[in-house]
């Protein structure tokens, strides 16, 4: 009976999270702004990313002008979201990842030129002019 009370009490509970969470994320609405007008999406996407909010009266004026400090508001707002140096770090760190993975790899030659491998100062591509060096690149200076 114990287990059967505790099933129904997590299943209400677990069937409320979802209301309750929609409740709270859901983007304010403006009396001004129809779901058929051309800029409906925009102004939504905004307030429910909570980077506009409209008036206090519950209206947005999407034909009024926008004033400076409204502008200011709105552009703090989009730097405070994306955060750009953490993106940056990331990417960044995926790359580090990478290298190392590529560093363990064991490759058959230094240098690959057209479909093939050559060692360090190997001439390349049947050509005395090219030379392969020990960082991977093959120069030719006929080419330069």
């Amino acid at each position: 009976m114990r287990k059967i009370l505790i099933g129904l009490i997590a299943g209400i509970l677990i069937g409320l999270v979802p209301t309750a969470y929609a409740m709270i994320m859901a983007p304010k609405t403006f009396s001004d702004v129809n779901d058929d007008d051309w800029h409906y999406e925009s102004i939504m996407g905004l307030s429910y990313s909570e980077l506009v909010d409209g008036y206090d009266d519950g209206t947005f004026r999407p034909d009024q002008n926008i004033t400076r400090a409204e502008a200011s508001k709105l552009m703090y707002g989009v730097f405070n979201k994306v955060d750009i140096r953490s993106e940056f770090y990331e990417l960044n760190n995926k790359y580090e990842a990478l290298n190392a993975k590529i560093n363990t790899l064991d490759f058959p030659g230094t240098c690959y030129y057209e479909d093939q491998w050559y060692q360090e100062g190997d001439t390349v591509g049947g050509s005395s002019a090219c030379k392969c060096y020990e960082d991977g690149r093959v120069i030719c200076p006929s080419l330069i």
